[in-house]
């Protein structure tokens, strides 16, 4: 017999800016700037450092092996990698924000995008590099992204996140995310008697037919 488990569940989250509480990370920005660390655009690092495009795939890669969950993530190559973000329509680079260390070093990312469909920014990528993590730069990056929407005047902020990936649910948890209905994912696991089923045999066992 099959047997259908949970596999993974996800939600959508919303942050509404027009009830973000700023005053409860008052300071939090302010601390991690004192550890050495400069928040800017990608936009701004593009015009500055030739090597900027390569300095970030590197920071993505580094930091997505800190994704839990993601355990078997397959990084594409430079080229495809900037293949595919060059290829998207709403890709803003003077909205991706970079923390860099006193040394220079590409040391987190927080990405926003714009949406077609309504007013609101949708979150992208965050992550900080191995070295960096537990030094609040993940949620300086993430303050800074809120303090661009609430300029622009954004309704809210929306993001996605698996519930493996804990540290980052509990950031954005602190900073105010309401959970969307859940996505979840189930994984069929067959039994040592079913091993050896031909294809249609599987089929049918699959959708409950033999």
């Amino acid at each position: 017999a099959q047997n259908w488990k949970e596999h993974n569940r996800s939600w959508e989250s919303w942050l509404e800016l027009d009830s973000f509480e700023r005053g409860r990370f008052a300071g939090a920005v302010e601390r991690t700037l004192e550890q050495g660390y400069q928040i800017t655009t990608f936009d701004l690092l593009e015009r500055q450092d030739p090597d900027a495009r390569r300095k970030l795939y590197d920071l993505d890669c580094d930091a997505g092996k800190n994704i839990p969950g993601e355990d078997d993530l397959t990084q594409p190559s430079f080229e495809r990698y900037w293949e595919r973000i060059s290829q998207k329509p709403n890709y803003r680079p003077d909205l991706w924000f970079v923390a860099l260390d006193s040394s220079g070093n590409f040391a987190g990312i927080s990405q926003l995008y714009l949406r077609e469909a309504d007013s609101d920014l949708s979150t992208g990528f965050t992550g900080t590099g191995t070295a960096h993590r537990r030094k609040g730069v993940a949620l300086a990056l993430k303050l800074k992204a809120i303090e661009y929407a609430l300029e622009r005047g954004a309704p809210r902020i929306r993001t996605d996140n698996s519930q493996a990936n804990r540290p980052m649910l509990s950031i954005n948890e602190a900073l105010g995310f309401q959970k969307q209905p859940a996505w979840i994912e189930y994984k069929l696991e067959w039994n040592k008697a079913r091993s050896g089923l031909g294809a249609r045999e599987k089929n049918l066992a699959l959708f409950g037919l033999s």
